[in-house]
Order: structure tokens, then C-alpha cells, then sequence
């Protein structure tokens, strides 16, 4: 890989403001979580979970904010509810985008600390959510 700098960046509209969720470094920084880090939140993914609100923009605000901590357990969470939230019901948009964008993330996270394919890795956390494993 070059010394060029891969960026992931996440944007949410909320209430007329655009927010950068962050942005990691290939190459000049060591890796944003450790393996450990990395298989807890597989392992956090298959487990029972409390229901979420059904109130949708109460929903979105509560996860928009864990997405703000940062950490890979969060993102972990927020995927393990979405999923779990649309196979009882559809998505609203905003909250298919946040969805797509937190697992996009721990995909390329958990990948990142693990080296392993992220074709693989997403096969994996499907896997998990399914309960298969």
C-alpha cells in the first residue's frame, strides 16, 4: 500500500449540520482498535440485546450519538440494532444510511485489526447477527 493517507469519512445530515465522523490513516497510524477490541464486538454482535425505542427519530439521535464515541463495541451495537430493527420493520432512510454506514465501518474496522478479507469479515458478522455461529 502507498504512504498515501485512506481516508474513511462518515456524513450524517442532522438538523441542518453535517457531521465528520472520523477519519483514519493507513499507513501513518497503527490501527484504531486492537484484534481484542475486534472480537469483542464480533462476539458482542451475536448476543442478546434490550429492545430499542420504537420512535424512529428517538431511535436515530440515540444511535447517531454512539456513533459520535467512536468505539468499535458502539458501532458493533448500533449494527446489531438496526439489523435486528428491520427485519421487524423497514428502515426509514436516514436510518438505512446510518445502518449502512456503521456496518460498512465495522467491516473495515474488524478487517483492518484482524488482516483478514473484508468479503470474509462481512460474511462473518452476518453470520453472527444470524445467529449461526
Amino acid at each position: 500500500m502507498s504512504p498515501v493517507a485512506l481516508m474513511y469519512s462518515f456524513y450524517v445530515r442532522a438538523r441542518l449540520r453535517r457531521i465528520m465522523y472520523r477519519s483514519v490513516c493507513a499507513g501513518l497510524c497503527a490501527g484504531a482498535f486492537s484484534p481484542e477490541e475486534a472480537r469483542a464486538a464480533l462476539a458482542m454482535i451475536s448476543e442478546e440485546f434490550e429492545p430499542i425505542p420504537s420512535d424512529w427519530k428517538l431511535r436515530y439521535q440515540m444511535n447517531l450519538d454512539l456513533l459520535k464515541k467512536g468505539s468499535v463495541m458502539d458501532i458493533a451495537a448500533i449494527v446489531r440494532a438496526l439489523y435486528h430493527r428491520s427485519k421487524v420493520k423497514e428502515l426509514p432512510i436516514l436510518e438505512r444510511k446510518l445502518y449502512d454506514s456503521a456496518l460498512r465501518l465495522l467491516v473495515d474496522e474488524v478487517s483492518f485489526s484482524l488482516k483478514k478479507n473484508k468479503d470474509d469479515v462481512e460474511t462473518l458478522i452476518f453470520n453472527r447477527l444470524e445467529n449461526k455461529v
